[in-house]
């Protein structure tokens, strides 16, 4: 039972009055509207969740699975961006360069990206994504981009974004490109059947780099990764 408070009728003392500290209504900067977007996907690619789930004895529905994100909304695109960034100062310090050109990237940058983003989910914090775009030159489409934040590397986010991708976009011919010294990439992309076909150099750096290839429909080489 909470304790009755008593008041007294004792001298209040000084009184300071304090300016008001708070901004004006017009300053203030609302909420936007966020919508989900359920996906569609395969009993391997939920036995995989629900697998990865029970490891960290949580929900499946609630961890890592994949869902449309909306990267125009800013503060969507500035947690994207902040995934990016650790995730790529991590990988320039793996691949042992010290410009990297994915870190030049800006929130701004992300907002006006012709990209669809996948984001991978711990609760409601976003902890990984993925954004696909045609590809320039082909005829299928392009993983232009795929982060995991460090904090949550080796849980399979990953695995479940580009299972998610090509799931969604496999029917076509898929590419990305990577570091060519970045062997955990090579590893994953190869489980989705990707296979390198051009090596090329970016950056004042002129770091090595891979772009893979997808086949249309191909088959994923391992059931459950």
């Amino acid at each position: 039972m909470t304790k009755k408070t008593i008041y007294t009728n004792e001298p209040l003392g000084e009184i300071e009055v304090i300016k008001d500290f708070l901004p004006p209504p017009s300053e203030l900067a609302f909420r936007e509207e966020g919508i989900k977007v359920t996906l569609a996907l395969s009993k391997s690619s939920v036995d995989f969740f629900k697998l990865e789930a029970s490891k960290h004895q949580t929900q499946y529905q609630q961890r890592f699975l994949p869902r449309f994100i909306n990267h125009r909304v800013h503060s969507i695109a500035q947690q994207i961006h902040s995934v990016q960034i650790a995730a790529y100062t991590q990988e320039a310090e793996l691949i042992g360069i010290t410009r990297f050109p994915p870190l030049e990237r800006t929130v701004a940058d992300l907002v006006q990206a012709q990209e669809e983003f996948l984001g991978a989910f711990d609760d409601e914090r976003l902890i990984g994504a993925l954004s696909v775009c045609p590809d320039e030159k082909g005829p299928g489409v392009n993983i232009a981009s795929l982060t995991v934040h460090p904090s949550h590397e080796r849980l399979g986010i990953g695995y479940a974004l580009v299972q998610a991708a090509t799931e969604l976009y496999g029917l076509s011919e898929m590419t990305v490109q990577t570091a060519a010294a970045n062997s955990p990439a090579l590893a994953l992309y190869a489980k989705f059947g990707f296979e390198v076909y051009r090596h090329s150099s970016v950056g004042s750096e002129a770091l090595a780099v891979v772009k893979l290839r997808r086949e249309a429909g191909a088959v994923q080489h391992d059931a459950i990764g």
